[in-house]
C-alpha cells in the first residue's frame, strides 16, 4: 500500500494510471482491502485511474462470482475484475499480461488516437501474497511485456540470513525464499 500510495503521487500532466495484479488471490481480500484504500486515498481524484485485478486459477464461474459478489458489498466492483489463471504455468501469466495490453490500449498504455494521452504515466504492480512459484517469478523478472518500472512484491516466508537454514517444519524449506533472492533475481534483470 505504501508502494501504491506513493506511485499515485508521482503523476504526470495528462494523468496517472495504475494497473494492480494480485497473483493467486484466493478469496479477493487484499485486492478488496487495496481497491478500498486506493479509492480513500486522497490523490485519487488528482487524475490517477487505477484498476485491480484478482487472479486465481480456482475461479471458475462460481467462484468468480463469489468473488465479484464479494468486490461489489466492498463498493469496489468499477474498479476490480476477476480472471483464471493457472499461475504455476508462466503462458497463463503472460496471456493475462498480453489480455491487458490489448485491453489497455498497447505497452505504453495509450489508444495511439489521443496526442494527450501519451502524456498519461502507466505503471503495472504485481504482487501475491504467500505464494512462491520459481519459475513464473523468473519469467516476470526477465519479461519483456512488463513496462519499465514495474512494481513487484512479494510477501513470504524468508530465511533471516544469508545461508542460514530455515529451522521450522512448515513451510516446506525448499518453498521459502533465501535472504536477497528477489533482490538478485531481478536486479540481474
Amino acid at each position: 500500500l505504501p508502494l501504491l500510495r506513493k506511485e499515485m503521487k508521482n503523476g504526470s500532466p495528462g494523468g496517472r494510471q495504475l494497473y494492480v495484479y494480485d497473483m493467486a488471490s484466493g478469496a479477493g481480500r487484499d485486492a478488496a482491502f487495496l481497491a478500498e484504500e486506493l479509492l480513500c486515498s486522497s490523490v485519487s481524484g488528482d487524475g490517477v485511474q487505477f484498476h485491480v485485478t484478482a487472479i486465481d486459477h480456482r475461479y471458475n464461474a462460481k467462484q468468480s462470482n463469489i468473488v465479484q459478489n464479494f468486490f461489489e458489498r466492498r463498493n469496489v466492483r468499477e474498479v476490480t475484475s476477476v480472471v483464471k489463471g493457472n499461475l504455476s504455468k508462466w503462458e497463463a501469466m503472460r496471456e493475462i499480461l498480453v489480455s491487458a495490453r490489448i485491453a489497455n490500449g498497447g505497452a505504453d498504455g495509450s489508444s495511439g488516437d489521443d496526442a494527450s494521452s501519451h502524456d498519461i504515466k502507466t505503471t503495472d504492480i504485481l504482487y501475491c501474497v504467500r505464494f512462491l512459484v520459481r519459475p513464473l517469478i523468473r519469467a516476470l523478472a526477465s519479461c519483456s511485456l512488463l513496462r519499465a518500472g514495474t512494481i513487484f512484491a512479494i510477501s513470504h516466508f524468508c530465511v533471516a540470513e544469508v545461508g542460514s537454514v530455515w529451522p521450522f517444519d512448515h513451510p516446506s524449506p525448499e518453498t521459502v525464499l533465501e535472504r536477497d533472492e528477489m533482490n538478485d533475481l531481478f536486479a540481474a534483470n
